[in-house]
């Protein structure tokens, strides 16, 4: 009879450890597959500030309607100033493999251009399109 009890036990540990091993692994994955962090397009940003500036300072629409050029022309330099220094960085780690190549082998040389490659398609993926200009992104969310 105990040595049933035990059985019983130690099946059912098993069991409960299993199970929150594969939910552990399964929130995990979905997680990890989502990005980390993604600012949000001109348009929704624009309207949160919007909005916030409206609630804070009580602005009435006539105020509104004065400020929202501003905040439109504002974010707009944002997203560019973000655009330009994306490309800067990725400027900037291109110049840093091309001094890191003298000191491989010609294999290695071949692996760092597929590692820079998938690299860049990867950026591209969190890099903003110009504005009016759809992407990739924008299919996704739908």
């Amino acid at each position: 009879m105990i040595s049933t009890f035990k059985g019983r036990a130690a099946i059912a540990l098993v069991a409960v450890f299993i199970a929150g091993f594969v939910a552990g692994g399964g929130l995990g994955y979905s997680t990890g597959r989502k990005a980390a962090f993604r600012p949000p397009d001109p348009k929704s940003m624009t309207a949160r500030a919007l909005e916030r500036l409206t609630r804070e300072l009580q602005l009435d629409a006539a105020q509104v309607a004065k400020v929202r050029p501003l905040v439109e022309e504002t974010n707009a330099e944002i997203f560019a100033a973000h655009g330009d220094t994306f490309g800067r960085v990725c400027e900037l780690m291109r110049r840093c493999n091309r001094k890191i190549e003298p000191i491989l082998t010609e294999q290695q040389r071949l692996l760092l251009k597929n590692f820079e490659s998938k690299r860049e398609v990867s950026f591209r993926k969190f890099a903003r399109p110009e504005p009016g200009r759809r992407d990739d992104r924008d299919n996704e969310r739908r």
